[in-house]
């Protein structure tokens, strides 16, 4: 009923055409820059096999890899801006994701969805929460949890810390912007930390400040085998 009153007073717009009937229409969905060949380490930003950390570049609290579907310009930047931005389109990152992203061909990430890793979203500081609405990174993960049928841990990291946003900062000011932003939530039970794999999951990969910084408080805490995931980069 939600989503038959959601489509009758705000019905689907493609969002970057703004043609009506669907969130991306097939003439711009064939506009999307899909990433094929140009994965990367997360920590050097090099390329790397499958997006797999450089042995030399791990450490015991960065990420074990970065996977992601598209380049962040043209109508992916567009399209991403919207879904953040935009209060009542949050039902489309559902669509967008179980209609125009496909398992990366990348063995080292497939072999890590089959150990069944818990998708945990970045989340945002409350009082971000309350303007917006909604958290795209926790809607993103939902529908990818749907897609992959694996588990979503919304809540289990908090932002305690309200920081600038991150876009108008350059590299070293965003990893102090967001040092310490992060901490995990100490009344979530539902999911060992110590015994699961987990994917971090985000809109952008731009830096990889945000990221990261999940990783390292998530690994301090005895997490495992940590991966990012994002839309684009």
């Amino acid at each position: 009923m939600f989503n038959f009153l959601l489509n009758l007073f705000f019905p689907k717009r493609c969002l970057s055409c703004n043609k009506v009937g669907s969130y991306l229409c097939p003439q711009c969905a064939m506009m999307i820059y899909i990433n094929i060949a140009e994965n990367i380490c997360p920590v050097c930003k090099k390329p790397a096999i499958d997006g797999i950390t450089h042995p030399k570049c791990q450490t015991r609290t960065s990420l074990e890899g970065l996977v992601f579907f598209w380049r962040y310009k043209g109508i992916v930047h567009k399209i991403i801006h919207k879904i953040k931005y935009n209060p009542f389109i949050f039902t489309a990152i559902e669509d967008i994701v179980g209609s125009h992203t496909t398992m990366p061909e990348n063995p080292a990430f497939q072999d890590f969805l089959s150990q069944k890793p818990i998708l945990i979203p970045v989340p945002l500081h409350k009082s971000r929460m309350r303007y917006r609405g909604y958290n795209h990174a926790e809607k993103i993960a939902q529908a990818f949890g749907k897609k992959w049928h694996l588990k979503v841990a919304n809540n289990l990291l908090l932002r305690i810390k309200k920081t600038k946003p991150q876009a108008k900062l350059k590299f070293e000011e965003r990893k102090s912007n967001i040092k310490n932003a992060f901490a995990i939530n100490s009344s979530y039970h539902h999911i060992s930390i110590s015994s699961s794999h987990s994917i971090l999951v985000d809109d952008v990969w731009t830096t990889g400040s945000t990221l990261s910084e999940c990783c390292r408080v998530l690994k301090q805490k005895g997490a495992q085998k940590i991966w990012a995931l994002t839309l684009a980069r």
